[in-house]
């Protein structure tokens, strides 16, 4: 069936005012009747403006001169300025009567506006343009009448209110740019079905012909969808800023289009955009001239050449919309004193910026006064210009730059202002990462946010008469190495009773890597106490696990100060029987000369009492029954004299048949111990340096070999020995070599000791100068 749409007469009604408009009229710079062979007039028509879709609609613009003769041969460039309907040509040739010719072509229903524009002459330098809107319907667009049976009466109205008083249509309406600022429209439409009763929940869709209109409060700024209420109505808020400058008058159409299927288009006039005013400020007001100064003292005369000054200029400029002219818009700068750049162009805010600077030289104190222009406006202000004086010195600032490393928000670095003219301000190039304050002198630069990787913030300190210095804050992401815990998991161990005083049970784990001081908890506090938080500079700590009666788990976990976590599971058994002893070689004496150093301390764990302790060399060590208290329990003898290295055996039994055992190697007396370096004082590099000149070698000699060459921690955190500290090597003889690192800050003293196979000790120490 075909349905009817009786709108067509307010369609026509709108043609009637609307199609003539858009840019057809004469050129703003030539009047009639003048200038023969150059383009005064463009005339866009189409043959239809209410077309079927799947057809054609036939457009024609004729180009004239000044005369109203017909111009031939020249070019129409063609532009659909909508999203409708397709053209089949983009350029096309004027003929004989002066007409080129195009078509449009559309599958799909709504509005499409088409744009003429042809060069008033062969140079290009100004265009005439004209536009028309044109409409594709699905339907028969007929005339209602006899035979015609039931008139559709379903129609969509629109109405425009701009001046925000509720009324709509009124003849101020239509107008916008006029008073200043009035940039906005609201825009209703009414749609009612074919009996003429209000439709609710229709769905309208608005449109314009011109990228200068948005809905800014619709559900697309281009093209929104608004739902028609209870009485049929459904609005939004049309906004036109201009793009470009213009003094002529100009139109844009708002279009409608509801889902059952009636349409209406209303035209919106806009009156001249033009530049009203231009505010000029300029910052400081007052800038030194070029010259010389000339210093007379009792050393003589000297002359010192002085630059001349500068100031920043904003130029703020207004159109006649109330609003900033488009960005890009050229301000011309011009100064009666002194040189500023000649243009710059507006930023979204109507805001340009150029640069004054004072004339060299200056041997009298003057007003230069700086203008800006555009848009046949113009506006200025005044900078005093100075003449040159010795002043203060000029202005610094110490130190120049600082490092933070391994920065965390809320680090500070300060600096020191010399010189120039107070007040002094200063400015971040990151205030995200760095954010600075000055009070008096003093500059403070405090991290506010932590970068991923190294950065160089700069600093620019001004003083009130505009001088400048940089400094620099590098924050330094130092790489820092994975956490870790050694053993993990450590060798199983028999848990005796606490407080048990014996180190038998004692676990000792290193840290490496991560960020210190670290924290260390038990999952168990009661089988494993939590050491809790470590020292400065502590990497090592010990763990004594209580009695248990099954073997159990214990989880410990090492934390550094940025919250990495290493998990180390530790297994506590149950006691057994044994014996241990606190030397595993012992050098032998004399009776006579028994002595701490061949004193041998064993303890007795697990099984039931009574114990009998018996030894396979009696001579060397002693035999024994103990029959009161119970396990661990701990006895001490002295260690026999041996001519040779002989190793003795302690077995003990206990009351229940068990029986366990300990070994001893007796060591004869031998040379002492001595520990001998080769550099005493060296001046650290930074490792891994590649470079044996900050190499320490040590020479062991004496005692009984093997050795063990440890620094005890004495050297961390700085400087890190390679390997890193706490370090340690077992050698069995000969020279040592280590590699010492950077000192920081003041001088580092390390001691070394060495202990041999039976526990002999001594020591030396090198300091370490940064």
């Amino acid at each position: 069936m075909i349905k009817r749409l009786t709108l067509i007469i307010l369609i026509m009604a709108a043609a009637a005012s609307l199609f003539g408009c858009g840019g057809g009229g004469s050129s703003a710079s030539l009047p009639d009747g003048v200038n023969p062979g150059v383009v005064s007039r463009v005339e866009l028509m189409a043959t239809s403006y209410v077309n079927q879709t799947n057809g054609y609609c036939y457009l024609k613009t004729k180009a004239i001169d000044g005369n109203g003769v017909p111009i031939p041969n020249r070019q129409v460039v063609w532009t659909n300025l909508s999203t409708t309907g397709v053209l089949d040509t983009t350029t096309s040739m004027t003929n004989q009567n002066g007409i080129a010719t195009a078509t449009l072509y559309s599958t799909t229903s709504g509005f499409a506006t088409v744009q003429a524009e042809v060069n008033a002459d062969n140079t290009g330098t100004e265009k005439i343009r004209d536009r028309k809107t044109v409409y594709f319907t699905p339907f028969d667009m007929v005339w209602p009448g006899a035979g015609q049976g039931t008139l559709n009466l379903a129609s969509l109205t629109l109405d425009v209110d701009s001046d925000n008083d509720g009324v709509y249509n009124e003849t101020s309406d239509f107008i916008l740019f006029q008073p200043s600022g009035k940039t906005d429209a609201v825009i209703r439409a009414t749609v009612t079905d074919s009996t003429g009763a209000p439709l609710m929940n229709s769905a309208v869709t608005f449109g314009a012909d011109s990228p200068e209109v948005t809905f800014p409060a619709g559900s697309d700024t281009k093209a929104p969808v608004v739902h028609t209420n209870a009485q049929g109505q459904a609005s939004v808020l049309a906004r036109v800023l201009p793009s470009i400058l213009r003094t002529y008058d100009t139109t844009v159409n708002i279009t409608a289009e509801a889902d059952n299927n009636t349409v209406d288009v209303v035209t919106l006039f806009l009156k001249p955009v033009t530049v009203t005013s231009i505010t000029v400020s300029a910052s400081p007001t007052t800038v030194q001239g070029g010259g010389t100064i000339t210093t007379t003292t009792s050393t003589g005369t000297t002359t010192t050449a002085v630059a001349p000054g500068t100031a920043d200029v904003v130029a703020t400029v207004t159109t006649s919309v109330g609003v900033p002219p488009p960005s890009g818009t050229n301000v011309r700068f011009t100064t009666n004193l002194g040189t500023i750049d000649a243009f710059a162009a507006t930023d979204a805010n109507g805001i340009a910026k150029a640069k004054y600077t004072a004339p060299n030289p200056v041997l009298v104190a003057s007003t230069a006064t700086v203008t800006a222009s555009a848009g046949g406006q113009s506006g200025s202000t005044n900078i005093n210009v100075t003449v040159p004086t010795a002043g203060p010195p000029a202005l610094s600032v110490i130190p120049a730059s600082q490092t933070i490393a391994n920065p965390v928000v809320g680090n500070t670095a300060r600096y020191t202002i010399l010189g120039g003219t107070a007040p002094y301000s200063v400015f971040s190039d990151s205030p995200a990462v760095v954010q600075a304050t000055i009070a008096g002198s003093v500059l403070t630069a405090m991290v506010a946010g932590v970068p991923t990787a190294d950065q160089t913030v700069t600093l620019s300190v001004y003083d009130s008469l505009g001088a400048k210095v940089d400094v620099k804050l590098v924050l330094q992401i130092v790489q820092v190495a994975q956490l870790t815990v050694t053993p993990n998991p450590p060798t199983p161990v028999m848990g005796i009773p606490n407080p048990d005083g014996n180190a038998a049970d004692d676990l000792t784990f290193s840290i490496s890597g991560g960020t210190g001081p670290y924290t260390i908890t038990s999952s168990n506090p009661g089988v494993i106490a939590s050491p809790g938080l470590l020292g400065a500079g502590v990497t090592q700590f010990t763990v004594d696990p209580n009695s248990v009666n099954v073997s159990t788990q214990v989880t410990l976990f090492v934390s550094d100060s940025v919250g990495a976590t290493v998990s180390v599971p530790v297994t506590v058994n149950p006691l057994v029987l044994g014996i241990t002893l606190d030397k595993f070689n012992v050098i032998g004496m004399p009776v006579s000369a028994n002595g701490a150093a061949n004193l041998v301390t064993a303890t007795v764990m697990g099984g039931t009492g009574p114990y009998i302790v018996t030894s396979n060399n009696p001579a060397l060590t002693p035999s024994g029954t103990w029959t009161s208290g119970a396990a661990p329990f701990s006895f001490s003898f002295f260690a026999n004299n041996v001519g040779a290295v002989t190793t003795v055996t302690l077995t003990v039994f206990d009351n229940a048949g068990a029986n366990a055992t300990a070994t001893l190697q007796i060591f004869p007396q031998t040379t002492g111990l001595v520990i001998s370096v080769n550099k005493p004082d060296v001046i650290g590099l930074i490792n891994p340096d590649g470079n044996a000149t900050d190499d320490v070698t040590f020479s062991v000699t004496g005692g009984s070999p093997p050795y063990l060459i440890s620094d005890g921690g004495t050297c961390t955190p700085n400087p890190g020995l390679s390997p890193a500290a706490p370090w340690s090597i077992v050698v069995n003889g000969g020279t040592v070599t280590i590699d010492p690192g950077r000192a920081v800050g003041a001088s580092v003293t390390c001691t070394l000791t060495v202990t041999d196979n039976v526990g002999a000790q001594t020591n030396t120490t090198f300091t370490v100068h940064p």
